[in-house]
């Protein structure tokens, strides 16, 4: 651990391999998972959910989304490569920064993935930034149609294959999604570090110097459970490891922001913002 402004460089006191990762979060996902989520956090579990005290419960807000597997079909994605990118959907004004941050770092030619998407524009923006192909890694069964360069993935799926695809993409992309992991919200199994492996399999499946895009709500490090987690100076650092910060986007901006210690010492308003990370 090194001192850096806003956040802390953490760096592994021992790495975990490839196969450990995909291993035990196969593992996890074959633990029972309940019939409707735990309401609260149980006690024995609080010290790893809040990071041993350096994050603490915001409020507990339930929420129960596993019913939510019919099949969706993607047919405009046509339509969504030509409207105005404002008009391309997602989280309004806080989507636009992932326009901005693939505006200046661009995909031409590369393959990648995103996870978590219930509609398709990080997708489209992605091939808007020139990307030749895109994965899309979602629980959710997803039709895809009127494209071959957006190709849908159960996750578990993709994690079963992780051996012919280590450093293989060029980007990956998620967008308030891992923020959820290990939450039991949409029905997946609860795991206190559960959006810390995400990040540990997106490094084995990445390039040396790939691009990560993350898009987190940011402020004081804490849980509003079991809804999603909140990124301060802590639980950001510990997503950073083992990949170098670029930049980051915020809202309507196009321009790249400047991280202010202000900025994540807050929890009251839910905003999130983008990471440009180059993997080390």
């Amino acid at each position: 651990m090194e001192p850096t402004f806003p956040f802390p460089k953490l760096d592994f006191v021992s790495k975990p391999s490839c196969a450990e990762i995909f291993e035990d979060w196969l593992n996890i996902t074959k633990r029972p998972i309940p019939a409707k989520p735990p309401k609260e956090v149980k006690e024995s579990d609080k010290d790893a959910f809040l990071l041993n005290g350096y994050s603490f419960l915001y409020e507990y807000k339930y929420s129960n989304e596993k019913a939510a597997r019919a099949q969706v079909v993607w047919n405009e994605i046509a339509k969504m490569m030509w409207k105005p990118r404002k008009y391309v959907g997602g989280y309004g004004n806080e989507g636009l920064a992932v326009y901005y941050a693939m505006r200046d770092y661009r995909l031409e030619n590369m393959t990648g993935f995103v996870i978590g998407s219930r509609e398709p524009w990080i997708e489209v923006l992605a091939l808007r930034s020139g990307a030749s192909k895109v994965y899309t890694v979602e629980y959710r069964a997803t039709r895809v149609l009127g494209t071959d360069r957006i190709e849908y993935m159960h996750p578990i799926d993709f994690a079963e294959k992780w051996k012919e695809n280590v450093e293989k993409f060029d980007f990956a992309i998620t967008f308030s999604s891992i923020e959820h992991s290990g939450l039991g919200r949409y029905g997946d199994s609860i795991d206190p570090i559960g959006d810390i492996r995400e990040v540990q399999k997106v490094m084995c499946l990445l390039k040396k110097g790939g691009f990560f895009f993350v898009g987190l709500p940011r402020g004081a490090d804490a849980i509003k459970y079991n809804l999603h987690r909140i990124y301060g100076r802590m639980r950001l650092s510990m997503i950073m490891a083992g990949y170098k910060w670029v930049a980051m986007y915020r809202g309507d901006s196009p321009y790249p922001q400047c991280p202010r210690r202000e900025d994540y010492e807050v929890v009251h308003k839910l905003q999130h913002e983008i990471h440009v990370l180059r993997k080390l």
